[in-house]
C-alpha cells in the first residue's frame, strides 16, 4: 500500500515491527522510520554503565513508556536522529548525528576522555586529582549560561502555578554541576559530573520546549501535526491511544504498542526489525559497579532510580553521612563498652571496639561501674592529642585561643548516641608522625613523602 507520510493517521505506520511480548505478538506502529528496541519490561537492575551513563533505562538515550509525570523526557533532543528526508521506507535504519541549533549544544552529547582531564600541579606521585579542561568548561558555561536565560525568560512570562515543578530543581542542578567541575577530583568524578550537567541541561532545555511549544499543540483540537523533519526528538513508548493521538499532534516521535490481534485495517507502509541499541553503551562500569537499583518497566521508577545513583556516586566521602552499618557496629560498642579491663588499660592507644593497639585514637575510652556510672579514666599511654606539638620550626604558630580551648576539652567524655565509632578515627597521618622527629633530615623526609602521597591518600580516603 502506498500513502503519503503527511496522510497517514496516529494509529497508523510508517514503518511497524512484530515483537514478542508475554509470548504474545505485539505491533508497534510509529510516526518515524525505525522501531527502536523495547526498554526493560521486567524487573531488572539499574547501574552506571562504562559511559558513565545508564544504558537503556537513560532517558537521554533511549525512548521509554510515556510517563504522565515526565511528559517532557519525550521531547528531549536525542544524540541520535534520524536521516532528514521527504520520501519514506528509503534506506530505513541510516541514523546521523544530532546537530545543534548553537555550536554549543554539542556538548548536550560530548564525551570526554583522559586528554580533556588536566592533572593538578605540583610534585605528586598520582594524577588521581584534576580538572576538566578550560576549553570544555568554556563552552559548557555558554551553554548553561543561554539555558538560563532561556529558563529567566519562561518563568518571567509564566504564572507560577504554570511552571512545572521539576524545572526549578533541574535548573539549579544545572548551575551547581557546572560549578562543581571547577573542583579538583578523579577522572571518574569528573566525567560523573559531566553526565549530570548533560543530562540536567536536556531536561531544562526540554521542560521549556515542552510547555512552551509542544503542550500548546496537544491540547490545541484545531492543531494538525508539524513537519516530522523540524527536529528530532527522542521520543516515548505508549499502549494507550490518547497520548498517541497528543504526541501525533505535536509531531513528537511515538511506538505505540499494542496487541496484533487489535490490529484491523490501519495502513503499515513497511515492515521492519527493531532497532537494536548499537549506539548505547550496556557493559557495567568496571569500577562503578557496588551500587544498583531494582526497578519495573515505568518510567518513574527509572528516574527515581536514576536519581539516587546520581547522588550516591560523588568523587568525596562526606564525613557526616553514616551507613546503617555503622551505626550497628556504634551500638554494639556502646553496648560492650568497659566490660573489658584491658579495653580500661589501654584507654590512650586502643581503637574502639578491638584490643589492637593504634596511636591515632584522640579521646579516651570511658569505663562504666557496675553501677552503670561512666568513671573518668587517668590517660596511661600515647600522646595527648589535645596538647600542642612542640614547635619545631615546620609547625606553623599556635593560636592561643585555640591552645586554650583544647586545654578545656573534656577528654573523658562518654560516647554520646548518634556519631559512629569512625568519629574517634584519624583518617590522615596525625601531625606528630611528620614534625616529632628531634633530627631536622627525618622530619623534612617525612614531610616531602607526604606532600608526595597526598593526592593519592585523599583520592583512597574518599573511594571505597
Amino acid at each position: 500500500m502506498t500513502l503519503e507520510i503527511e496522510k497517514l493517521g496516529p494509529f497508523d505506520g510508517v514503518v511497524a515491527a512484530v515483537v514478542k511480548i508475554q509470548n504474545e505478538d505485539h505491533l508497534i506502529t510509529t510516526n518515524t522510520n525505525y522501531v527502536p528496541a523495547l526498554p526493560g519490561m521486567n524487573h531488572h537492575d539499574v547501574f552506571m554503565r562504562r559511559d558513565m551513563r545508564y544504558g537503556l533505562d537513560d532517558p537521554t538515550v533511549w525512548p521509554q513508556q510515556f510517563s504522565e509525570c515526565y511528559c517532557h523526557l519525550a521531547v528531549m533532543r536525542s544524540k541520535e536522529g534520524q536521516e532528514t528526508r521527504s520520501k519514506p521506507i528509503a534506506n530505513i535504519g541510516t541514523i546521523r548525528r544530532k546537530p545543534g541549533s548553537r555550536e554549543e549544544d554539542a556538548m548536550m552529547w560530548w564525551d570526554p576522555t583522559l586528554a580533556d582531564f588536566i592533572p593538578q600541579d605540583g610534585p605528586t606521585l598520582t594524577a588521581a586529582f584534576g580538572k576538566l579542561d578550560v576549553q570544555h568548561w568554556t563552552q559548557f558555561s555558554r551553554l548553561v549560561k543561554h539555558l538560563l536565560e532561556e529558563y529567566n525568560s519562561y518563568v518571567g512570562s509564566t504564572s507560577r502555578e504554570k511552571v512545572p515543578s521539576p524545572l526549578p530543581p533541574v535548573a539549579t542542578s544545572m548551575r551547581i554541576a557546572l560549578e562543581r567541575l571547577t573542583l579538583p577530583c578523579s577522572y571518574d568524578g569528573m566525567v560523573h559530573i559531566v553526565r549530570v550537567l548533560q543530562r540536567t541541561s536536556l531536561e531544562v532545555d526540554a521542560m521549556i520546549r515542552y510547555m512552551s511549544i509542544f503542550k500548546p499543540l496537544m491540547e490545541n483540537p484545531l492543531a494538525t501535526a508539524p513537519d516530522r523533519a523540524v527536529e528530532y526528538l527522542v521520543g516515548a513508548f505508549t499502549g494507550n491511544a490518547s497520548v498517541v493521538s497528543q504526541l501525533h499532534t505535536a509531531g513528537v516521535p511515538f511506538w505505540y504498542v499494542r496487541a496484533a490481534s487489535l490490529f484491523a485495517g490501519e495502513n503499515i507502509l513497511a515492515i521492519v526489525t527493531p532497532r537494536e541499541p548499537l549506539c548505547v553503551e550496556v557493559q557495567a562500569h568496571e569500577r562503578l559497579t557496588s551500587v544498583v537499583s531494582k526497578v519495573g518497566p515505568k518510567t518513574v521508577e527509572k528516574i527515581e532510580a536514576i536519581s539516587k545513583l546520581t547522588h550516591l556516586y560523588d568523587w568525596y566521602r562526606d564525613p557526616f553521612e553514616r551507613s546503617l552499618q555503622e551505626r550497628d557496629d556504634f551500638k554494639a560498642d556502646v553496648a560492650t563498652a568497659g566490660t573489658s579491663k584491658a579495653d580500661v588499660a589501654t584507654a590512650g592507644t586502643s581503637r574502639t571496639g578491638g584490643g589492637k593497639k593504634s596511636r591515632y585514637t584522640p579521646y579516651l575510652r570511658p569505663s562504666t561501674s557496675k553501677t552503670g556510672k561512666v568513671c573518668q579514666t587517668k590517660q596511661t599511654a600515647g600522646r595527648n592529642k589535645f596538647v600542642r606539638i612542640s614547635n619545631w620550626r615546620e609547625m606553623p604558630p599556635g593560636i592561643e585561643s585555640w591552645e586554650l580551648g583544647l586545654r578545656h576539652v573534656d577528654q573523658f567524655r562518654a560516647l554520646c548516641e548518634g556519631p559512629s565509632k569512625s568519629d574517634q578515627n584519624y583518617v590522615l597521618p596525625e601531625p606528630a608522625l611528620l614534625v616529632a622527629p628531634d633530627q631536622t633530615i627525618q622530619r623534612q623526609t617525612r614531610l616531602h613523602h607526604y606532600i608526595l602521597m597526598r593526592d593519592a591518600l585523599h583520592y583512597r580516603i574518599t573511594n571505597e
